[in-house]
């Protein structure tokens, strides 16, 4: 690490030098031109030292700031939160037919202000179907359980106050420098007990026979020293079984493999999930967007013992081109489970599939 010197330890040394330089061994005059310059120069090597010094510093993970920071955030992969908008959901209350239209603003009485991401209409029952709110800004302040929005404009043929059916949830803040320091500095700390996932994927894919592949080592296992690697075929499902043998083989014998490390090869199981579905207004194209959709969810965005949640389903309903519709039920291996509050958590090795999906 760069010492700093002082600007009077500077100053002497330069002032030191330009004596040393001189024919006669008179002192320079405080009032010189000479003696000036060396000032100058001395503040201006005072301004350097502490660029080198902040250069140097910026540099060493513990300290690092700005674009420095960046770069390391970058070479380690390790991602920054931009923050996040609560998101909730309103039911309105009204005359037949009149609309509640996406980008409608509503608030607390705190001020706090949310916006409609769709559109809502009144049903024949005097209420509408449930239309999702987002907080305009991101951050905490966003999250709230209260019972009810205000509209802070009135709309035809609506009541101006609307329920708030479920809680806004899921505002965060931005990382901080300080966040993202730490986030780095807890990757660097973390020792390398479970080996690199890609050289497990590497490794089971080089062998005939298997499409797919997924790890998880660790604590996420388990515990420290231990790896569980799930294959299947391309169509997500299982391989014969010579070739998960020779996976486990490969896995023994690969020079990659860390010494040590409990390794388990597993077969995928996949567990089918029907699902129920009221979906207004109700045709045979969305239908089937939805269908595709949600098998390309199952089949590509969830992973072997990962946490199903109720959002990931509407987001897939959502990516369908089905902006309003209504989920009356969710079934999951025969159980039942709160369509506006569910995780549901496959076992060891199983991987939630698309099973029948029934329009009602």
């Amino acid at each position: 690490m760069i010492t700093i010197p002082t600007l009077g330890e500077i100053y002497a040394n330069m002032r030191a030098d330009a004596q040393s330089m001189m024919d006669s061994d008179s002192p320079i005059p405080q009032l010189s031109l000479l003696n000036v310059l060396i000032v100058v120069f001395a503040g201006a090597m005072k301004l350097a030292y502490g660029h080198l010094y902040n250069v140097a510093s910026w540099m060493l993970p513990d300290q690092a700031q700005g674009r420095f920071l960046d770069r390391l955030l970058s070479i380690y992969n390790i991602p920054v939160s931009t923050g996040s908008s609560a998101e909730g959901a309103i039911t309105c209350t009204g005359v037949t037919g009149a609309v509640i239209p996406t980008g409608t603003t509503l608030v607390r009485i705190d001020g706090t202000s949310y916006t409609t991401l769709i559109d809502g209409t009144i049903q024949d029952n005097g209420r509408s179907e449930l239309i999702t709110v987002q907080a305009t800004d991101t951050g905490p302040n966003g999250n709230y359980n209260g019972s009810e929005l205000t509209f802070q404009s009135a709309i035809t043929g609506v009541t101006s106050v609307a329920e708030l059916t479920t809680k806004c949830t899921g505002g965060s803040d931005a990382d901080t420098e300080v966040d993202s320091r730490n986030k780095l500095l807890e990757r660097l700390r973390t020792p390398n007990t479970i080996g690199i996932s890609t050289d497990y994927q590497r490794m089971a894919l080089s062998v005939d026979g298997v499409g797919r592949v997924w790890s998880q080592g660790g604590d996420m296992w388990t515990g420290p020293n231990t790896v569980a690697v799930t294959v299947a075929t391309s169509d997500n499902t299982p391989v014969s079984a010579s070739a998960l043998g020779n996976v486990l083989s490969k896995m023994q014998q690969d020079s990659n493999r860390q010494p040590g490390i409990v390794v388990g090869v597993y077969n995928l199981v996949e567990e089918p999930v029907d699902i129920k579905l009221s979906i207004f207004p109700r045709t045979t194209s969305f239908e089937s967007n939805v269908e595709t959709s949600l098998t390309a969810f199952f089949r590509d965005g969830i992973n072997p013992g990962e946490l199903l949640k109720i959002a990931d389903i509407r987001n897939a309903i959502t990516a369908g081109g089905v902006s309003n519709y209504i989920i009356l039920d969710l079934t999951i291996d025969g159980v039942e489970y709160d369509p506006q509050d569910i995780e549901a958590s496959a076992t060891a090795f199983k991987k939630f599939s698309m099973g029948v999906i029934t329009y009602v």
